[in-house]
């Protein structure tokens, strides 16, 4: 049972390595991995010291934003199982 749990996982592990590869192959795909890494890091460094500094408007503001993208995907689905 295991092998073929392994086989599995080793067939998902290698078609998402070849799906990256493929869309890394591009340079502006890299160059856009690259900004939207760099972009993420700053927001974490951001956030990191908005919680040092109160960590409870940074938690209040997490949740409004939670809220509003669990919102967003509720109306979204609405309109797609409507059609």
């Amino acid at each position: 049972m295991s092998k073929k749990k392994n086989s599995f996982l080793t067939f998902l592990t290698g078609a998402a390595m070849g799906a990256a590869a493929l869309f890394l192959s591009k340079k502006e795909n890299r160059d856009k991995v690259k900004e939207t890494a760099e972009g993420a890091v700053e927001k974490a460094k951001d956030l990191s010291k908005d919680l040092a500094k109160d960590s409870g408007k940074v938690l209040k503001d997490v949740k409004k934003e939670a809220k509003k993208t669990v919102d967003q995907a509720k109306k979204k689905l609405k309109e797609v199982t409507e059609k």
